[in-house]
């Protein structure tokens, strides 16, 4: 996204900046964003990070998807908290509980 315009030689103008921030939803996106620590990683790299805090809540059997699960449950996490898809795991809350 440019917020600078051709037109008007690269200067800032600021209704046609606040115009380009509002339509797309920036600014709802950064009030979501502020409190929020998402990763990103391979089920197996996540059990092996997380794998003290695992222990810790009494998880230790099962394959990489189970634990996943599991610590879902455990922690009181909800579905949007530790997705599991078909080959990444997306946790936006799990490393505060650890």
């Amino acid at each position: 996204m440019c917020t600078l315009d051709k037109e008007e030689g690269y200067q800032l103008e600021g209704r046609s900046i606040k115009e380009q921030v509002k339509a797309p939803g920036l600014v709802e996106i950064a009030k979501h964003s502020v409190n929020v620590f998402e990763v990103n990683m391979m089920p197996e790299e996540f059990c092996e990070r997380y794998r003290d805090g695992l222990h810790v809540g009494g998880i230790a059997e099962g394959d990489e998807r189970e634990v996943i699960g599991q610590a879902r449950t455990v922690f009181g996490l909800s579905e949007k908290d530790l997705v599991l898809g078909v080959y990444k795991v997306l946790s936006s809350l799990f490393k505060s509980l650890l």
